[in-house]
């Protein structure tokens, strides 16, 4: 037997702040002697060790790296050489210049997966529980027009987990300016002739397109549902029943029959988010708000506080050729600007937010939202109840005994 001597090189690194100032004392490169036996493998009095090609870089990148320059090596490259995080993230570290098990250096020690810095401030505020807790929320958003592009993007960049986005609608230069994310592109501008474009069948892109590219920018391990459709399908309405939250950024009155029966019926909390500026009959604008109305379930109903109109709800659900038949009048365009959707919308995520995470004071009444941006005020409205409304309290919890208000 002969005797080998290794060497152990222990290399005190201060974290930050002030120690990061401190020189870096002589002896700090301290030596430690061990002794370690190897069994000759040849009698010949001339076979003496060597070092191995492995353990001789080990020794080098182990000197190395208490260079200076060491620190501003990038992560990956670190990693790559020394199998673990940088130095400026530990207080110590230490490997074996000589190793004689499988000829490789003494693992560092363990330390604990460094925290990813994506949502890092808002962590301060959630704390990792909540963070987590969005990350496995399922939410949909009923409409991905101004309103529900917007919504889309706040979900998205929180950190949801899963979005459902449902609209039958593709974009139109009317609405490009409010659609968050839309690009030119998206439009197909070069397609001038119409007949063409038919033949080619060459369409501006669908709004839940736009909202899935803007959600997957956002956050690319995000699961996303991108439905083209109508809410009041019996198909589309079966993939909403099990989310944690809807948003409901639709304007059609049934959007809002069925996603208040969602609501009520599969005790679903839901936000109705609206902005709108009424004019009268010369043109002169007479009222502009934004509202953000939170629907709880068994408590406020869109139904019974007369916000679906039942005129409206018949001609929306009448065909084109029957609306010809009865002339009814065609809608005309409202004046639409994208900041008074964004006070809605915004309002509306927060709601949410601090719901769902705990972090809301109780409230025994339940009140909706009206802001006037023409006189910067804002009016708290409370929902009228009523015990035997059919919509809110028939439905509340009665999830499969009854019948969605759907298209056949």
């Amino acid at each position: 037997m002969c005797q080998v001597t290794a060497a152990t090189v222990c290399l005190r690194r201060p974290l930050s702040g002030a120690a990061h100032s401190r020189a870096l004392p002589k002896d700090s490169l301290t030596w430690r002697s061990t002794t370690t036996r190897v069994k000759k493998t040849s009698p010949s009095p001339r076979s003496t060790w060597r070092p191995t090609v492995g353990a001789t870089l080990l020794s080098l990148t182990s000197w190395m790296a208490h260079l200076p320059v060491a620190s501003y090596l990038p992560d990956e490259l670190w990693r790559a050489i020394y199998g673990s995080q940088p130095t400026s993230k530990r207080n110590w570290t230490t490997w074996s210049s000589l190793a004689f098990r499988n000829n490789c250096g003494t693992p560092p020690p363990s330390e604990p997966a460094r925290r990813s810095l994506e949502y890092d401030r808002q962590v301060l505020l959630f704390g990792d529980r909540g963070q987590e807790i969005l990350g496995g929320q399922k939410v949909a958003v009923i409409g991905a027009g101004g309103e529900g592009s917007l919504i889309n993007e706040y979900l998205a960049r929180l950190g949801v987990g899963h979005i459902v986005a449902v609209d039958f609608d593709r974009l139109d230069p009317t609405n490009y300016p409010r659609v968050v994310g839309a690009r030119p592109r998206d439009l197909r501008p070069w397609l001038k002739s119409r007949r063409l474009a038919r033949l080619l069948r060459w369409r501006p892109s669908h709004k839940v397109a736009i909202a899935k590219r803007v959600a997957r920018e956002a956050n690319p391990s995000i699961r996303f549902e991108a439905i083209v459709g109508d809410v009041t399908e019996p198909a589309v309405a079966e993939r909403l029943v099990d989310c944690d939250a809807i948003f409901l950024a639709a304007d059609s009155m049934q959007a809002r029959l069925v996603a208040n029966a969602i609501c009520h019926q599969y005790l679903i909390p839901t936000w109705q988010v609206g902005a709108k500026v009424n004019n009268d009959s010369s043109g002169a604008i007479r009222d502009v708000f934004s509202v953000v109305r939170r629907l709880i379930p068994g408590e406020s109903c869109l139904w019974y506080n007369e916000l679906i109109n039942p005129t409206r709800l018949a001609e929306e659900a009448a065909s084109q050729e029957q609306r010809s038949a009865q002339r009814y009048v065609e809608d005309v365009p409202a004046p639409s600007v994208i900041t008074l959707n964004a006070v809605a919308c915004a309002h509306a995520v927060d709601q949410y937010l601090f719901t769902s995470l705990g972090l809301r004071e109780w409230s025994e009444e339940t009140h909706w939202l009206k802001f006037l941006p023409s006189t910067d005020s804002r009016r708290i409205q409370k929902p009228r109840r009523e015990p035997h409304c059919s919509e809110c309290q028939g439905r509340s919890g009665a999830v499969r005994l009854k019948t969605l208000p759907l298209r056949a």
